[in-house]
């Protein structure tokens, strides 16, 4: 089993891959769509569900021009599906951690502050 360094290597790594083919106009839409479906598995191994939806949202948008209805196509609109309530939970998440560093923060400042007082007290 790969650790979370090297997938993250690898997405990284074809993320980048995929931003220089897709700038050329000679690039396959197979190819494009080979690399969006290993990017979006990459995005899911590592918990990155926005991210994994912003790539689906990417499929979707080429199978809708070039593929209309295949199964591919009804495989991206599931998989957007089943994100959608992934993508929300992982918003909450991320508002509720961001509120709990504020607090830990704010008590690491108090903290502080009374512990330079007793220092000038004493």
């Amino acid at each position: 089993m790969h650790n979370r360094s090297s997938i993250l290597k690898k997405e990284l790594a074809l993320h980048a891959f995929f931003t220089a083919q897709e700038k050329k106009y000679t690039c396959a839409t197979s190819t494009k769509i080979k690399l969006l479906h290993q990017l979006v598995a990459l995005n899911l191994k590592l918990g990155k569900f926005k991210k994994a939806s912003n790539f689906l949202d990417n499929l979707d948008n080429i199978y809708s021009n070039y593929k209309p209805l295949s199964q591919g196509h009804m495989h991206t609109l599931t998989q957007l599906a089943l994100l959608a309530k992934k993508v929300e939970n992982e918003k909450k998440n991320l508002k509720l951690a961001k509120e709990q560093n504020k607090k830990k923060q704010q008590i690491a400042s108090i903290d502080k502050e009374e512990k330079n007082k007793q220092l000038l007290l004493s």
